[in-house]
C-alpha cells in the first residue's frame, strides 16, 4: 500500500506541470483527485498498519482557511451580510434585491469561483499533510529530491528545445501566443514560478555532492574528482541546474529573474550563517557563471528589453499592475474583514476599474492584494498564522540539526518558497494549479527536511506522534471532498463540450428550428453539469429572447444568472434590455440599467444602452449625458452611438451634444459628415476636432494626417499646412510629420523649407529612404 501511494504522490508531481499548469478543468479533476485520493489512501494504510499519524505544523489555521472558504458559500439572511460585510449587502440590495429582496445569499459574489478554489486548497492541504507523513521516511525523502531535480532538469531541457523549435506551440501540438507562453505554459511567468522553487534545492543538492578532493595538483585533483563514485552524479546535477536556471532566462520572465537571483542569494546568505564549507560558495559563484554563459548563448537583448519594457519614454513605470493595484485597494477598504469572496476579483475588479480597455483582468497580478480583497483581513490572518507557524517551528528545529543533507534540503526548500513569495509580488502564480500544488509540496518538504533523521538507529522523525482517534474522523470528509471535486471539475469540463459547439449558432437571428432545438438542449445538459456557471442560464435567456413567441419564460434564467452573479455589469445590462422590450416597468429597467453602469463603470456598451433608452423615455438630456460617457470611455463607440442616436430619429445636431472634449469622436464626426457632402458643417467639425487636442493624455500622429488628408483632397494646402505645423509643434520628433510638411511645402512650391523639413526628418532618422529620396530630388531639381 505504502509503494501505490508514494507512485501516485510522484505522479500527481509530475502530471501537474505537464498538464499545462493544471489550469483547465479536466486537470484540475485529476490533479485535486489525486492529492485527496493520496490522502484517503494514507489514512487506509495507517488504519490497516495501526501506523501513527505525526504532528502537522499549522494544521489548524489550515482548517480554519478551509472552513472559512466553505463558509463563504453558506447562503445567509440579509441582514446578517448586512452586520458581517455591508458592501456585499449592497451589492445584493442593487441586484437580486430588485426582484428577490428576501432571497437568502452566500458572502461571496461568485459561487463557483469560490467553490473552485475550495477544492483547489481542499487538494493543497492534501497535499501537504501527505508530504509530512510520508516524507518522515528518510528514504524517500532522499528519492523525493531526487526524482524532482531530475524532472526539473528534463523538464527545463524540453522547454528550450521547444523554445527554439516551435516556439508558438506547447508539446508541439498546442498552439500558445507566440510572446506568452513557455514550456507547457501558456505564461512564461507560471513557468519561471515553477523553476523558482525547484532551482534552489537542485544548487543545494549540488553543493552537498560535491567530491572532497585531497590531492593538491591539478591532474591528481582531476584524476582523484572523477575517480570517486559521487562525481557523475554531482556533474549530472550541475548540469540540471544550469538548464533550470537558463530558462528561467530565457523566458524572459521579468518578475522569475528577479525571484530567482533574490532566491539564490537568499540561499548563499543562509549557507553562510550555518557556516557550511566555505568552498560550497566558490561552487555556487561558478555555476552562476556558467548560467550567465549559457543564457548569453541565447542572447541578452531580449532579456535587456522586457526589462527595459517596464518604463516609458517619459521613465515612468508602464504596467497595467499598478492601475490593478490601486484600484483594488479600493476593493480592501470596501470588504475589510471578509472579502468579495475567494476567486471572485475576476467578479469584482469590472466594479472599481478605473480605466478602459478590453483587456479582462481575473486576477490582481498580486497574491497578497488577491489574498486581501477575496478574503479580507480573516484570511491575511489565517495565511500568516499557518506560514508563520511552518517557518519557525521548521527553523527552531533545523538549528539543532548536523546531518548535512537535511541542512543544505532545508535551505534550498527556504529560498525557493522565498523565490515564489518575491515574485508573487507581481503575479498570481499561488491561485494556479500546478504552482499552487508545488508551493504546498515544498512546505511540507521543508518540514519534512527540519524534522525527519537520517539514521536508522534513531526515531524517524523529530515531528511527535499523534492520537489517531482524531485522524479516524478525516476519513469521510476526505472521501466526500473528493468525489465532490473531481464531479465538480468533470462537470465544468461537460458543460465546456455542450456549449462549445454553441458559439456560431446562438445569436443568430437566422436560426432554423433544428438549429434551435440544438441549443436548447445542449444548454440544458450544460447547465446540469455546471450549476453553478452563471453563463449558461444567460444563454438559454437570450435564446428564449431571440426566438420564442413567449419572452416571459426568459426571466427566470435571467434571475438565476443574477444570483450567481450578482456584481456582473453584462448580465444586470441584459435583464434590464429585457424589462425595458416590455415598455411598462420602467423602474426596475431603470434601477437595473444604474446597476449595470455602477458595476461595470468602463463598459462603454452599459451607457449606450441607457442612453438610448432614456431617450426614448423622452429623458433626452439624461440620455445624451450617457451616451456622452460611453463614447468617453470607448471613443471607438463614436460611429455606433450615432447610428443608435440617427435610428431613434435624432436630428443630426443632436450628435454633437453626445461628443466628449476628445479628438477622435469629434473627426469620426467630422469623416461621418464629409461623406454626406456636408462640407461646410465638415470643416468646422474637422476644426474643432483639433482644438481638443490639449485635453488628451497622448496625442497621436494620426490625427493630424487625417485633417491634412480632408484638405489636401480639396487643394486647400495653406490649411492643410497649418495643421501640420501644429503637428510639428505638439510632435516635433515624428518623423513622418516632417515628411508631409516637407510635401505640402513642395505642393505650395516654398523649397528652401521643404529641405529645413526633410533635413529634420534626416537628423531625426538618417537612413529614412524616403526623405533621402526626396531631399535628391529637389537638389536635382535646383542644380
Amino acid at each position: 500500500m505504502k509503494k501505490l501511494i508514494y507512485r501516485l504522490f510522484i505522479f500527481l508531481l509530475i502530471f501537474a506541470p505537464l498538464a499545462f499548469g493544471a489550469v483547465e478543468s479536466w486537470a484540475l479533476a485529476v490533479m485535486e483527485g489525486a492529492a485527496l485520493l493520496i490522502l484517503a489512501l494514507l489514512w487506509v494504510q495507517r488504519k490497516d498498519e495501526e501506523t501513527q499519524w505525526v504532528e502537522v505544523p499549522g494544521f489548524l489555521p489550515l482548517m480554519l482557511f478551509l472552513g472559512y472558504i466553505l463558509l463563504q458559500l453558506v447562503p445567509l439572511p440579509a441582514v446578517l451580510i448586512k452586520l458581517v460585510s455591508p458592501s456585499t449587502h449592497r451589492i445584493y440590495a442593487d441586484t437580486v434585491g430588485i426582484f428577490d429582496p428576501k432571497a437568502w445569499l452566500p458572502l461571496t459574489v461568485n459561487q463557483k469561483a469560490t467553490l473552485s478554489e475550495f477544492f483547489l486548497f481542499a487538494a493543497y492541504t492534501a497535499l501537504y499533510i501527505s508530504t509530512v507523513q510520508l516524507l518522515t521516511d528518510q528514504t524517500l525523502l532522499k528519492r523525493t529530491v531526487y526524482i524532482l531535480v531530475g524532472f526539473g532538469a528534463v523538464f527545463a531541457l524540453v522547454a528550450i528545445v521547444q523554445h527554439i523549435t516551435a516556439p508558438e506551440t506547447m508539446f508541439w501540438f498546442r498552439s500558445v501566443p507566440r510572446t506568452s507562453g513557455f514550456g507547457t505554459y501558456v505564461n512564461r511567468n507560471h513557468y519561471a514560478g515553477l523553476m523558482e522553487m525547484l532551482i534552489p534545492i537542485a544548487v543545494s543538492l549540488f553543493l552537498l555532492m560535491r567530491p572532497v578532493v585531497c590531492y593538491t595538483s591539478l591532474r591528481e585533483r582531476i584524476v582523484e574528482f572523477f575517480s570517486q563514485p559521487r562525481s557523475h552524479t554531482y556533474v549530472l546535477i550541475g548540469y540540471g541546474c544550469i538548464l533550470m536556471a537558463a530558462s528561467v532566462f530565457v523566458s524572459l520572465s521579468r518578475g522569475g529573474i528577479s525571484g530567482l537571483c533574490l532566491g539564490l542569494s537568499l540561499l548563499g546568505v543562509l549557507l553562510l550563517i550555518r557556516g557550511k564549507n566555505k568552498k560550497a560558495g566558490i561552487s555556487l559563484c561558478v555555476l552562476f557563471i556558467v548560467v550567465l554563459f549559457s543564457v548569453g548563448w541565447f542572447g541578452w537583448d531580449p532579456i535587456f528589453d522586457r526589462f527595459q519594457k517596464i518604463r516609458n519614454i517619459d521613465g515612468d513605470i508602464a504596467d497595467s499592475r499598478l492601475l490593478i493595484w490601486q484600484d483594488s485597494i479600493r476593493i480592501m477598504t470596501d470588504f475589510p474583514i471578509s472579502g468579495a469572496g475567494f476567486g471572485s476579483f475576476g467578479a469584482i475588479f469590472p466594479a472599481y476599474r478605473s480605466f478602459p480597455g478590453g483587456m479582462t483582468f481575473s486576477h490582481a497580478h498580486n497574491d497578497y492584494i488577491e489574498l486581501a480583497t477575496d478574503g479580507g483581513l480573516i484570511a491575511v490572518v489565517l495565511a500568516s498564522w499557518f506560514l508563520g507557524i511552518v517557518f519557525l517551528q521548521s527553523f527552531r528545529t533545523i538549528k539543532k540539526r548536523r546531518e548535512p543533507f537535511s541542512v543544505y534540503i532545508f535551505v534550498g526548500c527556504a529560498a525557493g518558497l522565498f523565490s515564489i513569495l518575491i515574485h508573487s509580488l507581481t503575479d498570481f502564480n499561488l491561485h494556479l494549479g500546478a504552482n499552487g500544488l508545488y508551493f504546498f509540496l515544498m512546505l511540507g518538504i521543508l518540514v519534512s527536511a527540519a524534522n525527519t533523521r537520517l539514521r536508522s538507529t534513531q526515531k524517524a522523525t523529530l515531528l511527535k506522534a499523534v492520537n489517531n482517534d482524531p485522524w479516524k474522523h478525516i476519513a469521510i470528509p476526505v472521501f466526500l471532498i473528493l468525489l465532490s471535486a473531481v464531479t465538480f471539475n468533470l462537470g465544468t469540463h461537460t458543460g465546456e463540450r455542450f456549449s462549445a459547439p454553441l458559439w456560431k449558432i446562438l445569436f443568430n437571428k437566422e436560426v432554423t428550428s433544428e438549429q434551435l432545438a440544438l441549443i436548447h438542449a445542449n444548454l440544458d445538459k450544460a447547465a446540469i453539469f455546471d450549476r453553478l456557471h452563471a453563463m449558461y442560464p444567460l444563454l438559454k435567456a437570450n435564446t428564449i429572447m431571440l426566438h420564442d413567441d413567449n419572452p416571459e419564460t426568459a426571466l427566470p434564467f435571467y434571475h438565476k444568472a443574477i444570483r450567481l452573479a450578482p456584481s456582473n455589469a453584462l448580465f444586470l445590462r441584459e435583464l434590464a434590455l429585457f424589462h425595458a422590450a416590455r415598455g411598462s416597468d420602467g423602474e426596475t429597467a431603470d434601477k437595473l440599467f444604474r446597476a449595470a453602469i455602477h458595476y461595470g463603470p468602463t463598459d462603454s456598451d452599459g451607457y449606450k444602452e441607457y442612453g438610448v433608452w432614456l431617450i426614448n423615455r423622452q429623458r433626452k438630456e439624461e440620455g445624451f449625458l450617457m451616451i456622452k460617457k460611453a463614447i468617453s470611455i470607448a471613443p471607438s463607440q463614436t460611429k455606433s452611438c450615432m447610428a443608435l442616436m440617427l435610428e431613434n430619429k435624432l436630428a443630426l445636431t443632436d450628435i454633437p451634444r453626445v461628443l466628449p472634449d476628445r479628438v477622435a469622436p469629434h473627426l469620426i464626426y467630422a469623416a461621418f459628415l464629409a461623406t454626406e457632402g456636408m462640407e461646410d458643417l465638415a470643416a468646422r467639425a474637422f476644426a474643432t476636432a483639433l482644438d481638443q487636442i490639449n485635453n488628451e493624455p497622448v496625442i497621436t500622429a494620426g490625427w493630424f494626417h487625417q485633417v491634412c488628408g480632408y484638405y489636401r483632397k480639396r487643394k486647400q494646402y495653406d490649411k492643410a499646412l497649418g495643421v501640420m505645423l501644429a503637428a510639428i509643434h505638439h510632435l516635433p520628433k515624428d518623423v513622418r510629420v516632417r515628411l508631409e510638411t516637407a510635401s505640402l511645402y513642395e505642393t505650395l512650391q516654398i523649397t528652401f523649407r521643404a529641405k529645413e523639413e526633410y533635413t529634420h526628418a534626416l537628423f531625426l532618422e538618417p537612413d529614412n529612404k524616403e526623405a533621402k529620396r526626396r531631399m535628391e530630388s529637389l537638389l536635382n531639381l535646383n542644380s
